[in-house]
């Protein structure tokens, strides 16, 4: 989970493998881990859990 403030992202994984998201407030996880899932990409769990760096720069292929 990554919380700032009254942002929050969930994401959940199968296999090391991100297959959903959840987003509070925060549009740019939210489109990140959108595009992410449908170019059938994952997000790197234990990087995503520091909220100082941009999912969207930690999409890469599955």
């Amino acid at each position: 989970m990554r919380r700032c403030e009254d942002r929050i992202t969930v994401l959940y994984y199968r296999d090391g493998v991100l297959i959903a998201a959840d987003t509070v407030d925060n549009p740019r996880d939210h489109n990140a881990a959108k595009r992410a899932l449908a170019n059938g990409q994952t997000i790197d769990r234990e990087a995503a859990a520091d909220i100082e760096v941009p999912l969207k720069s930690l999409v890469r292929p599955v």
